[in-house]
Order: structure tokens, then C-alpha cells, then sequence
């Protein structure tokens, strides 16, 4: 995480409220900041104005869950008629472990049988191979 992240994060848990309008930060309650406060926001602020501009994405968290925010792009909210989390999985080019926890185990991915029922094909992960069409994914790397 970035300094910009970490300190949205902390003001956010304490309770304050950020909003950027054009180049201003505004941060409340301002009663509330202490003076460091104040010389962190000040030194961070593009930081935290860029953080809070750019588009919600999805992400993994600290813990390592998948997170889908509500006000990202709708084409990644699978459950309201988006793109498959699979294709979402790919795009973030998501790790072995998320794969485990959302997708399908499968070898065909390794032979003809997969392109016989699938129309995606298998791309190569860091250990693993996986279809962002039908979610199947292997632990096994594709020998070239």
C-alpha cells in the first residue's frame, strides 16, 4: 500500500470524511485533525486526490479476499449481468489462491478436451493455468 493509501485508510477508521473538489482536499471534522494530521495531508495531498479520482477497481485486500466495489465500472459486477468473474480474475490477473477459492479445478485444460466443450482457451498463470470463459483452472504449467 501506498503512503497516500495508508493514510486514507487511518483518516477513514478515525472517522473523518474526505472529498476532493477540482485541486482542493477538504477533510472533516477539521476539528478533529492534529497538526501532524494536517502536515501528513498536506505532504500526501495529490496522493490522496489521485487515490480518490481514479475509479473504483477491483482489488484484493490486506487479508486477501477478492473485493468488488459497488461504484466500480458495472462491467465487473458479475451478479448484475457484467462480465464473468472469471474474465474479471484474468483481467486482474489474479493469483493462484483466488482461483482456488472461486473457480473450478479441471485438467481438460491441459488437453482437447476443453477446447471440445469450452470456447475460451487456457492461459498461462504464475503456476497455474486457467479460462476466463468456463472458470477451469489448473495447477500446472503449460509446457511450450
Amino acid at each position: 500500500m501506498t503512503e497516500a493509501q495508508n493514510l486514507f485508510n487511518d483518516l477513514r477508521f478515525r472517522g473523518f470524511t474526505l472529498a476532493v473538489e477540482g485541486d482542493s482536499l477538504f477533510v472533516t471534522p477539521r476539528s478533529g485533525l492534529s497538526n501532524a494530521d494536517c502536515a501528513e495531508i498536506a505532504a500526501n495531498k495529490s496522493g490522496l486526490i489521485a487515490l480518490m479520482t481514479l475509479p473504483a477497481r477491483p482489488h484484493l485486500t490486506d487479508a486477501g479476499e477478492l473485493c468488488i466495489p459497488l461504484d466500480s465500472d458495472p462491467r465487473f459486477r458479475y451478479w448484475a449481468d457484467g462480465q464473468s468473474l472469471f474474465a474479471t480474475l484474468i483481467e486482474m490477473d489474479a493469483p493462484l489462491e483466488m482461483w482456488r477459492r472461486h473457480a473450478y479445478r479441471n485438467a481438460d485444460l491441459l488437453d482437447g478436451r476443453h477446447g471440445a466443450r469450452c470456447k475460451g482457451e487456457a492461459m498461462q498463470g504464475t503456476g497455474f493455468v486457467r479460462c476466463g470463459v468456463c472458470g477451469y483452472y489448473c495447477e500446472m504449467e503449460v509446457k511450450q
